[in-house]
């Protein structure tokens, strides 16, 4: 016989789900319920599958399934019932699944049974071999009946595993929102200040399996635009999310990631300023959150960041309608910017060093936009219809030059007019670029209009 134990983890079979929900009133976006029982009738005795007399009686079930609900080898008690077994209920969300392993144990969990794959040796012994379809309906229940071979005297790859020395490994059930949008984000998992790994979450409901041996999970959502989340849950606490979703909903944050290795830590502050009393909180570092206040009333303040990793992911919560101005130091090496959720923004100074993307939302009620020193991947200006003023201090890279900001410019020029107005491009113009639209913004808005050529 094979006992469970016996084998070498050579091969983990993980099927990756998550399931990502959000705030009470985002529930009704989850798919619907329903459940599935396994049936497992046995071999006739003496058959070429090989059933005596002697032979042990099932009590588990190792089972993997693929779907909009995943599980990998999920450990399943069975009863006797009418002759056969019969498992208890497992819940899934509606949808269609495949049955990719089946695998049945004894009360001591040796290997006694499994149901051969497409393309085994064993397959032509039964009439459908996995993996098997089915189908999941809401708050109905769907009956599954694989058929097994015993496998005694038969090797695993007979029936198409590789081996049947597979672990259970620890699954959770979760789902995200922002707002009230699934979101396509990545899950960090942490062993206490030690990173694990990631997981990749898609835009909708999944299961994800986590990595074998730690004790505690501590899981880590940054993603741009909302406040970084952070939980810790016990193997024991994952229990509770095998059925039921941890509901995970990311609150609107003004989101930044730095990247300290090439700054100057003497001057890592931000300066920003608020328009009324307003309360702002800072989250950063590395796996575990640093909640500080850092501003409390009008007016304006520089704040020294603490930074104690060298790519620290930055979220600003608190009043974000208040704050009217941003403005980082030359040491703040800012990659990437999320300004979305600061609606109220009127002033962004930045020294970019090395930037990816800045990009704002439209409708966003910016005046003043300086860029000074660096790079930056691309710029996106498009639907800035308040912007007066807009200094450019840095070569442009790769995936925006100064000719498509300026006919960026004009077109918000075209539809919401604004006269003399400030558009300076220092070293930031190509000697092939066209110059038609800063010729025209000067022409026909009367701005100021100042551009420079770079070898």
């Amino acid at each position: 016989m094979l006992k469970l134990t016996q084998f070498s983890a050579g091969l983990v079979l993980i099927a990756s789900v998550l399931v990502v929900s959000c705030a009470e009133d985002a529930q009704e976006n989850l798919p619907a319920d329903g459940t599935i029982n396994v049936s497992l009738t046995l071999p006739a005795e003496g058959s070429s599958s090989g059933r005596s007399l002697d032979d042990p009686k099932p009590a588990y079930l190792l089972l993997s399934i693929d779907g909009p609900s995943q599980l990998s080898m999920k450990k399943v008690r069975i009863y006797p019932f009418e002759g056969s077994y019969l498992s208890e209920a497992i819940t899934l969300m509606e949808g269609d699944y495949q049955l990719t392993d089946f695998i049945v144990l004894d009360e001591t969990e040796e290997v006694i049974y499994a149901a051969p794959k497409q393309g085994s040796d064993l397959e032509g012994l039964v009439s459908v071999p996995l993996p098997m379809d089915f189908s999941v309906l809401p708050g109905e229940a769907t009956k599954l009946t694989p058929e097994v071979i015993r496998t005694l005297n038969n090797e695993a790859s007979q029936f198409g595993y590789t081996t049947f020395g597979l672990e259970v490994v620890e699954t959770l059930m979760l789902t995200v929102f922002g707002g009230d949008q699934f979101l396509e984000t990545e899950l960090q998992v942490w062993d206490g200040d030690t990173f694990v790994t990631t997981l990749a979450l898609g835009p909708n409901t999944n299961r994800v399996a986590l990595p074998k041996g730690q004790e505690a999970y501590s899981l880590v959502i940054e993603e741009h635009g909302f406040a970084r989340y952070e939980r810790t849950i016990t193997c024991t606490g994952l229990k509770e999310f095998e059925t039921q979703p941890l509901v995970i909903s990311l609150a609107p944050a003004l989101t930044f990631r730095l990247d300290q290795e090439e700054a100057t830590p003497s001057f890592n502050y931000l300066d920003i300023n608020v328009s009324d009393a307003a309360m702002l909180y800072i989250d950063y570092a590395g796996s575990w959150p640093n909640d500080t206040l850092i501003f409390e009333g009008p007016g304006e303040i520089s704040r020294d960041l603490v930074i104690a990793y060298a790519e620290p992911f930055v979220s600003i919560t608190g009043d974000l309608d208040k704050i009217e101005s941003f403005k980082n130091n030359t040491g703040l090496n800012i990659t990437s910017i999320n300004f979305d959720n600061v609606p109220n923004l009127k002033r962004v100074d930045l020294v970019p060093h090395e930037m990816d993307i800045l990009s704002f939302k439209n409708g966003s009620p910016i005046q003043s936009l300086s860029l000074f020193g660096g790079t930056l991947d691309s710029l996106n200006i498009t639907g800035l219809d308040n912007l007066v003023n807009l200094s450019l201090t840095f070569m442009v890279n790769y995936g925006t030059s100064a000719e498509e900001v300026s006919r960026q410019l004009y077109e918000s020029l075209q539809s919401n007019p604004r006269y003399d107005g400030v558009a300076h491009f220092y070293f930031a113009l190509a000697a092939n670029e066209d110059t038609t639209f800063m010729e025209l913004i000067a022409e026909e808005y009367g701005w100021d209009v100042y551009y420079e050529y770079y070898e």
